[in-house]
Order: structure tokens, then sequence, then C-alpha cells
């Protein structure tokens, strides 16, 4: 059995090889990566396989970035989308894969983490003795925005109907206080130059920071398609600031269009109270746009608590990052949101370029 490494420019070979391993995942085989604008050079990204008799048995991928400590920067490598034919489970293709990763990252000394979901990729990485060190819901995919009733509501009364249903839906769910909290918050809408004055005035050591400081995402990413809303209570009190995207459907969404919503670059007191009020305020404008599909993207475990007591979620696998020390780079600690959309904190001094 040989593996192979194959770098950027050279993947469109790889779905004649095995049609039936890539069929369900070509983006495996998509040079140009769509999803993610990075130019990135000859090395990048990795794409690892197994072959046996000109047959692939199983690849793995990889996606790089870098990680800055003072003046120094070092090249980080993210593992993820282990695929195994379905023909050769059980004789550890999943593990190799991984082992020979981390060799080759070691030998070229990167940072190595990994983000992954399935429950087998976990097992494996215990078995390698890596140290799991965070964890996070990727997205939170919502398809149809209960409790709210919004779906092609037209007449006035049945409008405020849905809408007082909803709040109640929403009361009982959040229970008492955190109804209370979500009654007496309000939302408005504020331009990018209020937006970040507002999220500055929030305590950092009270915050959780979902956009790269440095590179300054609440001004220089936000597009045109975004509105910012800042959420306070009734003593005029800021407990949030948010982002809120239109985009076009994704082609899973089907043949019937339908709005998506994103809601991202949040940052959020932390109280219990400004979560519940955040969520409410996010509730209210779903419903008034009448998004028929929602992605929120949360990483703050008291956010996720909040969501999920307001009907928004269920709390199930989600992405998990793993990192493990390889010769002559340390990494104690980070946390992320996903693997294009970073804010990390390292207790030893690395950050995230």
């Amino acid at each position: 059995m040989d593996c192979r490494l194959v770098r950027y420019g050279e993947r469109e070979n790889l779905s004649e090889l095995h049609p039936e391993l890539f069929e369900k995942r070509p983006d495996l085989c998509d040079p140009a990566f769509p999803a993610n604008p990075v130019p990135y050079d000859d090395d990048f990204p990795y794409l690892f396989y197994f072959v046996e008799d000109g047959e692939i048995l199983g690849a793995r991928r990889a996606m790089p970035d870098v990680v800055r400590r003072g003046d120094e920067v070092r090249d980080f490598a993210w593992c993820f989308d282990t695929i195994v034919n379905p023909a050769h489970h059980g004789r550890g293709i999943g593990t190799k894969l991984v082992a020979v990763q981390v060799e080759e990252f070691g030998r070229r000394e990167q940072l190595s983490g990994a983000a992954f979901s399935a429950p087998a990729m976990m097992r494996i990485y215990e078995k390698l003795d890596y140290e799991v060190l965070g964890f996070t819901p990727k997205y939170a995919l919502i398809r149809n925005v209960g409790p709210f009733l919004h779906r092609k509501v037209s007449l006035p009364f049945v409008t405020g109907a849905s809408a007082f249903l909803a709040n109640v839906a929403l009361a009982l769910r959040t229970g008492l206080k955190g109804g209370r909290a979500a009654s007496q918050a309000n939302c408005r809408e504020v331009d990018a130059e209020e937006f970040r004055a507002l999220a500055s005035d929030i305590e950092r050591d009270q915050t959780r920071w979902h956009w790269d400081k440095e590179a300054d995402w609440a001004t220089s990413r936000l597009q045109s398609v975004d509105t910012m809303h800042a959420v306070r209570n009734a003593e005029n009190r800021l407990l949030g600031v948010f982002v809120l995207r239109e985009r076009e459907p994704d082609a899973e969404d089907g043949p019937v269009p339908v709005r998506r919503l994103t809601m991202m670059h949040y940052v959020v007191a932390d109280r219990s109270e400004a979560r519940e009020a955040l969520v409410a305020a996010l509730a209210d404008l779903l419903y008034e746009r009448r998004a028929d599909v929602a992605d929120i993207v949360v990483s703050d475990p008291a956010l996720i608590d909040a969501l999920e007591r307001a009907g928004f979620i269920k709390r199930g696998p989600g992405m998990t990052f793993v990192f493990k020390q390889v010769e002559g780079a340390e990494l104690s600690h980070a946390s992320s949101l996903s693997h294009w959309h970073l804010t990390h904190f390292c207790s030893d001094g690395y950050s995230f370029a």
C-alpha cells in the first residue's frame, strides 16, 4: 500500500483513478477550491491518499495557515476531510492517513491541527495521543425558523398574531428570566463605524471576539449586503453587536429559491442577559425578513445554550480542533470558529495571522 502526497494543481486526475470514491466529494478533486479564495503556492493545499494496485483506498486533505508569536511566523496546517473506500473499512486506512500527515508536517516543522466531527476520527486522534484542546460547533443551520411563524404570511392580522405567538414561544423557551431580559432589550441597526466603536466599548476580558482584530474584521471585511446591529437592555447598557449577512441560496437548498441569512462577527458581553437578548433580537430580524434559511455561526458555549433554549438548534457533533506538538514548535492552547473564519487565543503567545 503506497501513500502519495498530491499538491495544488494535481488533483484533477484523482477522480479518474477511483471515481466511486470521489463522486460524492467533487471538491476534493477541484484544484481551484472556490470556497476559499486564498492564493496558495505549489505546496498547498495537501491531499494525502493511499493507493493499492491502482485503487485509491482513502484520502485526507489539509489546508495551510500561519501562526505568529511576536516577530516569529510559523507554518500551520489544518487537517480535515478524511474519506475511506467503504470496501476497505477495518484496515486502519484513516489511522494511517493521519499518522502519515503528522510525520510529514513534523518533517516540515509545521504546527498541525485537525477539524472533524466524526466519532471515528476522534478515536483515531486519541489512539495517536493527540491532545484535544477545543471543541465548537461550526454552523447551526436553521431551515424552518421555528417557532417563528413566517412562511408565506401576508394578512396583517395574521402577521401580528404570528409575531405575538413567536414572542410568547421565545419567552417560554428562554424561561422567565431570559424572557424578561429579551422583552426589555432593544436592537437597532448601526453603520460600520459605530459598529466598530461599540464593539470596542465592551471590555475585552468579558468579550468573545469573532474576528481577527489585527486584520480588523469589523470594518475591512464587511460587505455591502451586511447589516450591523447593536443590542442594549432597558438601562441602555450595551449587551452586544452582531452582523447579519444576506447571501445567495446554496445549491443544496434545492430548486425552490430561499433567502439565506448568516449571523457572523458578533461580540457579546459575558453575561447570560446579553446572550438571551441577542438571540431575541436575531429572532425578530429573521421574522421581519421572512428568512427561509439561516446560518448562525456560533462557538461561544453560553450563546449555544441560549440558542438551544430558544429552540433554534439541537446540540450534536460539531467541529473539533485537535493540536499536537511537533519538533521545533509549541502550541499550548487555541480555539477557533472555523478553518477560514479564525480568531485564536493561544496561552503561550501564539496567534493566527
